[in-house]
């Protein structure tokens, strides 16, 4: 999902003309500066991609729990996130 969330980002970026990101983390933060996603969000989805990129690149090792409580409690952000995303492009 976070992937798709990364996907998505890009693809209002490239869509938009808006700056070139230099890596994934940047794409929150040219999302908030052009108004798609609030800071707040922003920082959020900064945070989920941080965390999807130690379990795809196995950078530490990977807390099972962690993971289970961030699927069950952090759908909420991607929703939130979603939802300005929609908003931005008034589907």
């Amino acid at each position: 999902m976070i992937q798709n969330l990364i996907d998505i980002g890009n693809h209002i970026i490239a869509d938009e003309g808006f700056e070139t990101p230099g890596y994934y983390g940047e794409i929150p933060e040219i999302l908030s500066k052009e108004k798609v996603v609030s800071e707040n969000l922003a920082s959020v989805f900064k945070k989920m991609i941080s965390f999807r990129n130690i379990i795809v690149h196995e950078y530490s090792k990977v807390d099972l729990a962690k993971v289970y409580d961030i699927l069950i409690y952090g759908i909420d952000d991607i929703n939130k996130i979603l939802d300005e995303i929609i908003k931005y492009a008034k589907l």
